[in-house]
């Protein structure tokens, strides 16, 4: 809880990280992935690195898909279901450290079941579980 004497730039002691501030940028959706969700390193690294130079102590990136059939209908969304994006990833990661050493960054995993359409995953949505 915050109080009129909370020091936003203080260290945020939690169970197993400490966050440099308390300055979060909360999950938003960037739509700069291309069609196979493969992340446009130029544009996050740019936009992450921007909040890292600017003090942010957390960053919690736009929801990525972590299944094609779960894939949410906006395009431009980033994935991390396949180890061919590790490089992207590694590389925005690396420009956010470059920035700020100090900056936390958080993916934010996202599957949108039922809430998506066949013609953004390429596949037949998953209604329910037949388990």
């Amino acid at each position: 809880m915050c109080s009129a004497n909370t020091d936003f730039f203080a260290p945020l002691a939690l169970k197993r990280l400490t966050l440099p501030n308390r300055f979060v940028r909360s999950a938003t959706f960037e739509g700069m992935a291309d069609a196979k969700g493969v992340p446009d390193v130029n544009a996050f690294a740019r936009l992450y690195g921007t909040l890292a130079e600017g003090g942010a102590g957390t960053i919690i990136t736009g929801f990525c898909f972590v299944s094609r059939r779960g894939r949410a209908m906006q395009p431009g969304q980033a994935g991390m279901d396949r180890d061919a994006l590790i490089e992207p990833w590694s590389r925005v990661i690396q420009s956010v450290r470059d920035a700020n050493p100090r900056t936390r960054i958080f993916a934010q995993l996202a599957h949108t079941g039922r809430q998506t359409r066949a013609t953004a995953t390429g596949e037949p949505v998953v209604i329910s579980d037949p388990s």
